[in-house]
């Protein structure tokens, strides 16, 4: 491992050119991502895509550490999403987690730091990748290595043969396997399709390229709390005398304890402050409570993180000191974050639940897990298992997230609602995906024909599912949809129910 120097970013000794067999296995990624791609909605053929990215990164280099397959293995749970769910909101944020944390267990990051470089670390890494992957294959066509072209020309010309003979027999054995054969080896030949297959190719190429030429380490940067924890490195003064943050942080908790004291009714008033409180709307009150949420919890962390890094305690006194002020103000935040909690539950009681509101509840109690692990780090005066323990909660947190089945559960909160006050909003249950299919066809016939078949019209959820488009919530959505003799067809009289609530 690199001596800790933050001078460097990436090992000057490290190699960057792709592995002759890896060359080959990035450009097989890139060809089915441009073979399967193309036309599926959300399901098993983005999955199968993210799988084929992971197996070029272990085909470049077989040594996997246990941080790389933890890390790996939570990036392709993310990336399973797309089998699971067919909400666009989660899937996407899901993909885009999973590059993040693969961009982590490439560059094995384990610092604030070092996590924070790593997707573009392996960004700036995608530009090289098509000399990388084309320079292997130009030196062996230079070494002439006639042995070795002779196999590849006698295994491909075996394989095309067996593939054309039992191809043939199987495809006019079978109608269903005819189909299958035609949309995968004879593609749209449309211009628009045919550049969306390059582009695709193309892509996936550089950023199967890119996560194996980030794979080496990186020079590691310093801990951002200093040394292995938090804390003075051994021989390090403290920069800062301690009377020089420990008054400001002490004034600052009781600045927060007085507001908490002084705002408890307001804090934990709920329905009967606002019905007590002229002018103040259910609204207005959640709204307070999240905005609260984000100057408090943001401020705090950087507080904590700041101060560790600049006072670096020298002795237990002052990192007794540091404990009780900063665990104070960790505290105080989760009483906030407590308050936003419950407000947002009663705006939900009068409104409903929505997508912004379910991402809010979730990003409460990922905030509030945060502050657990910070307060955690404290007492024990440890924090180099933080960073890491961080970004998988964050992994963890969003797979919980998708497994939950947000849409179903805005269904299912909405439904119930309606049952109890005989309000709803139809028209934004409309504009839900197949996941709440299944909650949906709860609801009166007259509401459950409208609201569910916008829901199959908008997205085409009765068509044909082919293999690369796999998907659990897709093919729950069609059994209920079979089971609840649904219209096929958008009747009229539902125009007047979909404009608004109702």
């Amino acid at each position: 491992m690199p001596d800790g120097s933050d001078a460097t970013p990436i090992d000057a000794g490290r190699r960057e050119q792709i592995p002759a067999r890896a060359a080959w296995a990035v450009t097989g990624a890139g060809l089915l991502a441009a073979t399967i791609l193309p036309g599926s909605r959300i399901g098993l053929s983005l999955f199968l895509v993210a799988v084929a990215v992971a197996i070029t990164v272990v085909i470049a280099d077989r040594d996997v550490s246990r941080h790389e397959a933890v890390f790996g293995t939570a990036a392709l749970a993310l990336a399973f999403a797309a089998v699971i769910r067919t909400a666009e909101w989660v899937v996407a944020v899901d993909l885009l987690a999973a590059a993040g944390v693969a961009s982590f267990a490439v560059t094995e990051g384990k610092t604030w730091r070092r996590l924070a470089a790593a997707p573009l670390t392996v960004v700036r890494m995608m530009v090289r990748v098509p000399a990388g992957v084309a320079r292997p294959v130009i030196e062996g066509v230079k070494r002439r290595d006639t042995e070795n072209l002779g196999t590849l020309a006698r295994t491909g010309g075996l394989t095309v043969v067996l593939l054309a003979v039992f191809g043939t027999l199987f495809v006019s054995a079978d109608a269903a396997f005819a189909r299958l054969a035609t949309d995968v080896f004879v593609p749209d030949v449309e211009v628009g399709r045919v550049w969306l297959r390059l582009a695709l190719f193309g892509l996936v190429t550089v950023v199967a390229g890119g996560f194996i030429l980030a794979r080496p380490s990186f020079a590691s940067p310093s801990d951002a709390f200093g040394g292995s924890g938090w804390g003075s490195a051994p021989g390090e003064e403290a920069v800062r005398k301690p009377v020089e943050w420990v008054v400001p942080i002490a004034i600052l908790d009781l600045l927060f304890a007085s507001f908490v004291a002084v705002q408890m009714t307001v804090l934990f008033g709920g329905r009967h402050h606002v019905e007590l409180t002229p002018g103040l709307t259910y609204a207005e009150y959640a709204r307070q409570g999240f905005f609260q949420l984000l100057a408090v919890a943001a401020l705090v962390l950087i507080v904590v993180a700041v101060t560790i890094h600049v006072a670096r305690p020298k002795d237990a006194t002052e990192r007794r000191l540091a404990q009780a002020t900063l665990g104070m103000l960790c505290l105080l935040t989760l009483v906030v974050l407590s308050s936003a909690w419950y407000r947002l539950g009663i705006y939900e009681d009068v409104y409903g639940l929505t997508r912004l509101r379910v991402s809010v509840y979730a990003a409460i109690a990922w905030l509030a897990c945060i502050f657990a692990f910070v307060i955690a780090a404290g007492v024990t005066w440890r924090a180099g298992w933080l960073p890491r323990a961080a970004a998988l909660l964050t992994a963890a947190g969003l797979l919980v997230f998708t497994i939950a089945n947000p849409d179903a559960l805005i269904a299912e909160r909405n439904v119930a609602r309606y049952h109890a006050t005989g309000s709803i909003d139809a028209s934004y249950l409309a504009s839900l995906s197949e996941d709440a299919i299944p909650v949906l066809v709860e609801l009166p016939e007259e509401i459950r024909d409208c609201v569910v078949t916008r829901i199959v019209t908008d997205r085409g959820t009765r068509d044909d599912q082919g293999w690369t488009e796999l998907n659990l919530s897709r093919a729950r959505a069609r059994a209920a949809l079979d089971a609840g003799a649904i219209p096929t067809t958008f009747p009229v009289r539902c125009h007047a129910l979909l404009r608004g609530p109702s």
